[in-house]
């Protein structure tokens, strides 16, 4: 699995060093006897660890975003990219799907982005920041400086209050700025979507959306005397739109 690692050259990047380099850890750890280390030796060590998990984390994440915005979970048999993440690192789909979204919003937060690949951050620490700066961009170099003193618990608790007091009105005018919709064949018979959209547009799309899937379940189930398959999935989507959205559009 990892022959192919070793070819990869783009940008600086070396697959064949980092290859090299992940064995030795391999090797080291593999020799490794706690018991017969000092204390502070212990310490140390840990904090090494630590350090260069962290960085194999932030590549872990690099990776898992670049299988999502190519699409090639699709070619290996997986539906989304979080299945097939999750089927590679050997976590939960869930645990795949946050990590997910965290090198997503660490596009956007270079600094963030670069102490994370420097293994100066920790995974929580990382997406902690990143949820934080993603609604206040203003709030990232504090965030950081809170990440490099404090504990994680402080920091998600800073994240609370940056959530708790972020304007309204800006956080809708990125929602708008970062919306998208793509569409893609996939093969003869069925397209895939992928969107991102404001929750009062979503109002709108559900509106118009849920006549029209009625409709095809109607008409499949006309032609085939039964439930057709996936709807019970289907039935579920799109999900309401939130209550405030809803109340908005009956006012108007």
């Amino acid at each position: 699995m990892f022959d192919l690692c070793a070819k990869v050259s783009c940008m600086g990047f070396d697959g064949d060093r980092l290859q090299r380099a992940v064995t030795a850890v391999k090797e080291e750890v593999g020799r490794l006897d706690a018991p017969c280390l000092a204390g502070p030796d212990a310490v140390a060590l840990l904090s090494l660890l630590s350090s260069g998990k962290a960085a194999c984390a932030a590549g872990e994440a690099a990776c898992a975003r670049r299988v999502e915005t190519s699409n090639a979970h699709l070619s290996s048999g997986f539906r989304d990219a979080s299945q097939l993440v999750a089927a590679r690192t050997g976590v939960s789909q869930g645990e795949a799907a946050a990590q997910l979204a965290t090198a997503r919003r660490l596009e956007d937060l270079p600094e963030t982005e670069a102490r994370f690949r420097a293994g100066e951050l920790s995974v929580a620490q990382a997406n902690e920041v990143a949820r934080a700066a993603s609604v206040d961009p203003a709030s990232e170099a504090r965030m950081l400086e809170l990440a490099g003193r404090d504990s994680v618990r402080a920091l998600s608790d800073a994240r609370k209050r940056v959530e708790a007091t972020a304007d309204d009105g800006d956080a809708i005018g990125r929602a708008r700025a970062r919306r998208f919709l793509r569409a893609r064949q996939v093969d003869r018979f069925s397209v895939e979507i992928h969107g991102r959209m404001p929750t009062e547009d979503w109002a709108k799309v559900s509106a118009a959306w849920l006549p029209l899937r009625d409709r095809c379940f109607r008409e499949a189930r006309a032609s085939m005397g039964s439930t057709p398959m996936g709807q019970t999935r289907w039935s579920r989507w799109p999900p309401p739109p939130p209550a405030a959205a809803r109340a908005g559009s009956r006012r108007r």
